[in-house]
Order: structure tokens, then sequence, then C-alpha cells
């Protein structure tokens, strides 16, 4: 008798546990009824330097991480493909610390135009050998395709970025657009505009 029901709470925590997974696999994606797919990105920590937008006080919600929105429904692959090279490039060159020496723009320079390498490689140039003693971590928290055809599109951002210097932490949202053209079938960024 003892042994059965060991068997029978057995089987239904292995019943339980099934139901579980299958709840999470088919019922748990996060989004909403119209077709938007949201998903929380990771904050990336790398060097270089950016202008900065203003302080603001509130907290960016309860759980202080930022989420990004894009119509997965009604965007083509190529479409889709820019938005998540420009969201990348913009965490990526929007994220620093002096530690880095400016490894994070130097990585993104496989995915610039010519033109935006003679920046990174100017910028990196005039900024070498000054003493950075900030932190920035940039995070894209929305994300839209402004202007799109099969060769050319821009894109624009909400970011939410956290400064930290002096052990004195800000966080402040700034808008940027990210400029894209077709570089043989790839898109690459050709010009980032803060604001």
């Amino acid at each position: 008798m003892l042994n059965k029901k060991i068997l029978l709470i057995i089987l239904l925590v292995v019943v339980l546990g099934a139901g579980g997974v299958f709840y999470f696999m088919f019922f748990s994606k996060t989004g909403d009824n119209n077709g938007h797919l949201i998903t929380n990105q990771p904050a990336v920590n790398n060097a270089g330097q950016l202008p900065e937008g203003d302080d603001i006080a509130d907290g960016g919600g309860a759980d202080n991480q930022p989420q990004i929105e894009t119509n997965r429904n009604n965007a083509s692959q190529s479409e889709v493909d820019a938005l998540n090279l420009a969201r990348f490039f913009v965490e990526m060159i929007g994220s620093y610390s002096p530690e880095a020496n400016f490894q994070n723009i130097i990585d993104l320079q496989p995915m610039m135009t010519e033109k935006m390498i003679n920046w990174s490689n100017d910028f990196i140039k005039r900024n070498s050998g000054q003493s950075v003693g900030e932190k920035i971590t940039t995070k894209v928290a929305q994300i839209e395709l402004v202007d799109f055809d099969e060769n050319k599109a821009k894109i624009s951002a909400q970011t939410r970025r956290t400064k930290v210097e002096n052990e004195q932490e800000v966080d402040y949202n700034q808008q940027v657009e990210v400029y894209l053209i077709k570089d043989a079938g790839s898109w690459k960024v050709d010009s980032i505009n803060w604001k």
C-alpha cells in the first residue's frame, strides 16, 4: 500500500512537471494580441565616448528593465535584419568603460560603411589618451523603422542609459537615429545621430 502511494505521488509530480513545461513552451511567450513581440534586452558594457542626453528623475518602471517592441508579423526579413543590426549597434556603441579602450567601436567596424569606419578611426584617434572616469550602459527601450526601402533604412530608437561616475549612478533617456545602407547584400551602418 505504501509503495502504491509513493508511486502515485511520483507519477503526479511527473505529470505536473510535464504540464508546466508544456505551458511555458506554448503559452508563456511575452507579447500582446496585435502581433507584437516584446523582449527584454541585456546590457553591454564596452569602451568609447558619445554625447549624452538630459538626466531624468524617474527610474524607468518598476523593474527598471526597458523593453523592445517591434511588429514582426508585418515586417519583411530585410526590415527585421535592419532593426536587429540597429539595436545591437546602438547598445554596443553606446555602452563603454575606460578599461575597454574603444574595443566596442573596433568590434563594430565590420558592420560599418567606409564613411562610418573613417568616423570611428578619427573618433578613436581624437579621444585616445584622454582619461575617462565614467561608465555608461545603454539599452534600447523602443525601436522603430522610420523610413525603409531595400537599399536604405532610417531607424529611430529610444534608449535608457545608465552613467556611473565617481560611484554615483544616473539614469536618463536618449533618442538616437541610425542610418543604414545595403552594401554587397548586407546592412551596414552609415551614420548614427544621438539627440
